[in-house]
């Protein structure tokens, strides 16, 4: 290893550069004195374009920044690198910083006074932006081009070009060439910006809304079992993709991420034999005097003293049934594992074709949805509750008086 020195005249095409006239082999390390700081790697390249440049730029390291420093060589270009940890930027000239003054431009050549400032941490579907600081040079005669993996930026010139950024999707480094510096060379450099998860869980910003009902629907679902009172169903909106889906900008324009979760909608059942829309049933005059031979079960019950026990007591003990259904559901989806794990993994969903993305998506909800945890969720362990007594009427023929019970479930308490 090279002790403390400097990078000469950057070389001819073909030839190695040379530290202090000794030859670097392969263009590899400078073992720069940086007193007390661990040793940087350093050396150079050559390349012919703004873009070639900007893509042999060596990749800046986790949470730091690399600069590119590059004078035109007769046809060619030749670029000096040096890298800077998390938190770190490169010296002030004369400073007597330990950073040697020949590894920046430090002879009025203007590179000296360019900065790239980026976060270094964002969570996913928040925005980003990176400035080029441009300190005392004219803005105006400079150019600057803004390079991100397959996207990037025409050259701009003045205060248009000197800010980038827009919605992250995921970890990815961003790079700067500026030219038109006083000393005509092109100044180069990258910044890593890593993009979070979104926090799921039962305090995350990322997670299943509670599930809620609106009013109650008259008439069981064809599913539901002859004997019951009452049903309680989700049901899944945003259907189609609609709102999951987006595309990020600036540096992550063509690339996708999900954007929300699927919404879950209750739904609560209540059998028509509760309401006056109930159907008629034969044999009705059997039950009490003054009932004609056909009537529903609400008539029935308040001709023979029984309708506030059916319209009030029993129908609430139903309802009181199948809200624990809803309970149980909205115990899975706010702190399951299940419900959890599942966002997680639709969380972290990105690429570069949005049905992709989709897909993945509706593969891994429907999987949660449909899946045991959650319909164990959803029949929940629910308590036995007793009606008073009152008339029914089922499809066995007869009219009964006694009291009633739901049906008792044995599934889970959350997920």
């Amino acid at each position: 290893m090279c002790g403390p020195g400097t990078l000469t005249t950057p070389p001819r095409e073909g030839e190695e550069p040379t530290l202090d006239g000794a030859a670097i082999e392969g263009f590899t390390v400078l073992d720069q004195d940086w007193g007390a700081q661990a040793d940087r790697p350093g050396g150079g390249y050559w390349c012919d374009t703004a873009r070639d440049c900007w893509e042999k730029c060596p990749a800046a390291q986790s949470g730091g920044s690399v600069v590119c420093s590059c004078t035109r060589t007769g046809d060619r270009l030749y670029c000096k690198v040096t890298h800077y940890g998390p938190g770190e930027h490169p010296g002030e000239c004369g400073g007597g910083d330990g950073i040697d003054d020949d590894l920046m431009d430090c002879g009025g050549g203007g590179g000296d006074q360019l900065s790239l400032d980026c976060p270094s941490d964002v969570t996913r579907g928040q925005d980003a932006e990176c400035t080029v600081d441009t300190g005392t040079l004219d803005r105006n005669s400079l150019t600057v081009t803004w390079f991100s993996g397959g996207n990037g930026t025409g050259p701009h010139t003045g205060q248009l070009g000197l800010q980038w950024g827009g919605t992250a999707t995921k970890t990815r480094e961003i790079g700067v060439m500026v030219t038109g510096l006083p000393s005509g060379e092109s100044w180069n450099e990258k910044h890593d910006i890593r993009v979070w998860a979104r926090t799921v869980g039962r305090f995350g910003e990322w997670n299943f809304e509670r599930m809620t009902h609106v009013g109650y629907t008259w008439g069981l679902p064809t599913t539901a079992d002859y004997k019951a009172w009452g049903a309680y169903a989700a049901e899944v909106q945003h259907g189609g993709g609609a709102g999951v889906t987006r595309e990020g900008t600036g540096p992550w324009a063509g690339e996708f991420y999900t954007y929300l979760p699927y919404r879950l909608r209750g739904r609560m059942f209540l059998h028509r034999d509760f309401d006056t829309s109930g159907d008629p049933h034969h044999l009705a005059h059997q039950t009490c005097s003054g009932v004609p031979p056909s009537a529903n079960v609400l008539a029935v019950n308040k001709a023979c003293g029984y309708g506030n026990t059916l319209k009030s007591t029993w129908l609430f003990r139903v309802i009181g049934h199948e809200q624990q259904h809803e309970d149980g559901a909205n115990k899975c989806l706010a702190e399951g594992t299940a419900a959890w794990r599942a966002l997680g993994q639709m969380e972290g969903l990105t690429g570069t074709r949005q049905w992709k993305v989709q897909e993945k998506f509706n593969e891994v909800f429907e999987g949660f949805f449909n899946g045991l945890d959650f319909k164990a969720a959803m029949e929940t362990r629910t308590s036995t509750a007793l009606s008073p007594v009152i008339w029914e009427w089922r499809d066995n023929g007869a009219w009964t008086l006694q009291p009633l019970r739901p049906v008792r479930h044995n599934g889970k308490d959350g997920c």
